[in-house]
C-alpha cells in the first residue's frame, strides 16, 4: 500500500506445504521474498510459513524507469525431515521498475543471513533467479 508521496509498504505472507516423502516431496526455497537470507534454492521445506515486511522509497523517476531503494525483513518457520528452522533476515535492496516492458522489475538484494552468519545476495528480473 502507498504511505507517503510515492513510498510504499508491503506485507507478504506465504504458506507452502507438501505431503509424502520429505526427501522427494519438498519445496526449494531461497533467494525470493520471504527467504532472501538463503542462497537461491538452498533451503528445502516440507512446510514453510514466511512473512516479509518491505518498505520502498523512490529515489528517481526517469523517462523509461523508476529507481527505488528498499529495506525489508524476511522471517519464517520451516519444517523438513522433522527438523524445524526459525529465521529472521534483515536486508536492503534496489529496484528498477521499467515502463512498457514485459518483465517490469529488475532488482538486487543484499541480506544478512542469521542462519549462515554471512551476507547473501539475490537478484530478480520480473521474477527471482
Amino acid at each position: 500500500t502507498r504511505t507517503f508521496d510515492d513510498q510504499s509498504v508491503a506485507l507478504i505472507l506465504q504458506y507452502m506445504g507438501a505431503t509424502g516423502d520429505p526427501s522427494i516431496d519438498a519445496h526449494r526455497l531461497g533467494g525470493k521474498p520471504g527467504t532472501r537470507g538463503f542462497a537461491p534454492f538452498g533451503l528445502w521445506a516440507e512446510h514453510a510459513v514466511t512473512a516479509t515486511v518491505e518498505y520502498q522509497v523512490p529515489v528517481a523517476h526517469f523517462k523509461i524507469m523508476t529507481w527505488t531503494l528498499n529495506g525489508y525483513c524476511d522471517s519464517g518457520h520451516v519444517v523438513w525431515n522433522s527438523e524445524t528452522l526459525d529465521f529472521v533476515t534483515p536486508g536492503a535492496g534496489t529496484r528498477f521498475y521499467l515502463k512498457s516492458v514485459a518483465f517490469p522489475a529488475v532488482g538486487f538484494d543484499v541480506s544478512y543471513s542469521t542462519h549462515a552468519g554471512r551476507i547473501v545476495t539475490s537478484g530478480s528480473v520480473g521474477m527471482s533467479f
